[in-house]
């Protein structure tokens, strides 16, 4: 034997069971803050969705009134319910005809997670929201002879409409208010 000794270099179990346990404690934390940003992106992405959605049904809804806002012309709001409960949301444009009789122009409607555009019948654009639970449009008269008024639309979204948007258009249509019963 020479004398020489040699001495193997290494870590202890106890070294690599605390180096085990702290890279543990590291990516422990690390998937917490993951899991945490991903849970805001998420909700930031869906919250962005219902915006979308309702910019999209705002400016059909502007669109359309855009388009049939003329003298002679009269918006009518209404709602009805199937009997399996689903409701209706209707805006409906008629005009008087050279005979006396009011024809209908047009109608925007919202059932069942679409917004449809009906030009004499004859579906015009019909747009899917799956966020909207409901479009309500309400026609508000200005006093006779003022050759105006607003149309209201309240939209409701989110789960059990837990959110609304209001917006109103001025409707140079609208000259006389409705006969109240």
């Amino acid at each position: 034997m020479t004398g020489k000794r040699s001495h193997k270099q290494g870590f202890t179990l106890i070294e690599l069971l605390v180096a085990i346990f702290l890279t543990s404690i590291v990516f422990s934390m690390a998937l917490g803050i993951y899991l945490s940003v991903s849970a805001v992106n998420s909700d930031l992405g869906a919250d962005a969705d219902v915006r979308d959605q309702l910019t999209d049904a705002q400016m059909a809804v502007t669109d359309f009134v855009r388009r049939y806002d003329a003298a002679g012309r009269t918006y009518t709001a209404g709602t009805t319910s199937s009997p399996g409960g689903e409701i209706t949301y209707t805006l409906t444009v008629t005009e008087m005809t050279e005979g006396g009789t009011t024809a209908q122009v047009a109608e925007l409607s919202f059932s069942d997670g679409t917004l449809t555009w009906t030009e004499n019948r004859v579906e015009v654009r019909a747009l899917t929201l799956e966020n909207l639970e409901g479009i309500s449009f309400e026609v508000l008269y200005t006093a006779e002879g003022s050759g105006g008024g607003l149309l209201r639309c309240t939209m409701t979204y989110g789960v059990e409409s837990q959110y609304s948007a209001d917006f109103a258009l001025r409707v140079a249509a609208l000259a006389t208010a409705p006969e109240t019963p």
